[in-house]
């Protein structure tokens, strides 16, 4: 494990928006599912320098966001959670547009 002290780059932004696009923002809302506590979320890179989510803060990444309950339906973000994922997204350090092209990549559902 990193020391939290350690001088572990903050993942490339265009890495970390392709990241999220590929299945990681799907897999960080799996995250949760339901329930009273909301997991947060930070993105870093992992051993290989390839950009990575972790619900554990310690090492330098990026966000700390809550991650919002019940947003998706299959693989698609549920359209009335849409809001609070993209709040998620911009406390990853995105900017709204940025947010709104990786909600448009992952696609949404009613």
């Amino acid at each position: 494990m990193s020391d939290p002290t350690s001088d572990d780059p903050i993942p490339d932004k265009r890495k970390a928006i392709d990241y999220l696009r590929q299945g990681g923002l799907v897999a960080i809302l799996r995250a949760n599912l339901g329930g009273r506590n909301q997991p947060r979320v930070w993105l870093r890179n992992d051993n290989l320098g390839n950009v990575t989510h972790s619900f554990t803060d310690g090492r330098r990444g990026i966000g700390g966001a809550s991650v919002p309950f019940w947003t998706l339906h299959g693989e698609k973000i549920f359209l009335p959670k849409v809001d609070e994922v993209r709040t998620l997204l911009r406390g990853l350090g995105l900017t709204a547009k940025e947010a709104n092209d990786v909600i448009a990549s992952v696609g949404t559902t009613s």
